[in-house]
C-alpha cells in the first residue's frame, strides 16, 4: 500500500505543470486575470497534497542534512506552519471581501480566488505533516 501511494505521489506533476502555466500566464502577459490565478492557485494546491504522499522511508540526502541539524528543521517547521497560517488569513481576506460592498463583479472574483486558495492551505499542512513523519523516521533509525 505505501508503494502506491508513493507512486500516486508522482501526479503532482500533471497538477503542477498548468498551475505555473495558468498562474503567470493569468498575472504576468496582459492585464491581471483573477480567475486564471486562482486556477493555477488551486492546482498548486493539489499537487503539493499529491507530493506530500511519498514515502517517509525514503530519505533524500537533503532531508538528511536538513533532520540532523535541529535548528534548521525547527525553522522549516515553523515557515510550513507560519505559512498555513498566513494563507488562512489570506483565504479569510479574499472570501471576506464579498461582504465588504463595492463592485460586486470584483468581489465575486476575490472570492472565488479566496475559494481557490483553500487547497493550498490544506497542501501546506500536508507537506508539514509529511516532514515531521519523515523526521520521526529518521530518528529511530538513527538511535
Amino acid at each position: 500500500m505505501t508503494k502506491f501511494f508513493h507512486y500516486i505521489s508522482y501526479l503532482y506533476v500533471p497538477f503542477l505543470i498548468p498551475a505555473i502555466y495558468y498562474t503567470f500566464h493569468g498575472s504576468l502577459f496582459r492585464p491581471v486575470n483573477i480567475e486564471e490565478v486562482g486556477l493555477g492557485i488551486f492546482l498548486a494546491g493539489f499537487a503539493f497534497a499529491f507530493s506530500s504522499m511519498k514515502d517517509i522511508k525514503k530519505v533524500s540526502e537533503e532531508e538528511r542534512k536538513l533532520f540532523t541539524n535541529s535548528a534548521k528543521y525547527k525553522r522549516t517547521v515553523i515557515f510550513f506552519v507560519s505559512t498555513g497560517i498566513v494563507m488562512i488569513f489570506v483565504c479569510i481576506i479574499f472570501i471576506s471581501v464579498k461582504w465588504m460592498g463595492g463592485d460586486k463583479l470584483l468581489a465575486d472574483k476575490f472570492y472565488n480566488l479566496g475559494l481557490n486558495c483553500m487547497p493550498l492551505v490544506i497542501a501546506v499542512f500536508f507537506q508539514l505533516k509529511q516532514l515531521i513523519d519523515k523526521k520521526s523516521y529518521f530518528d529511530l533509525l538513527n538511535k
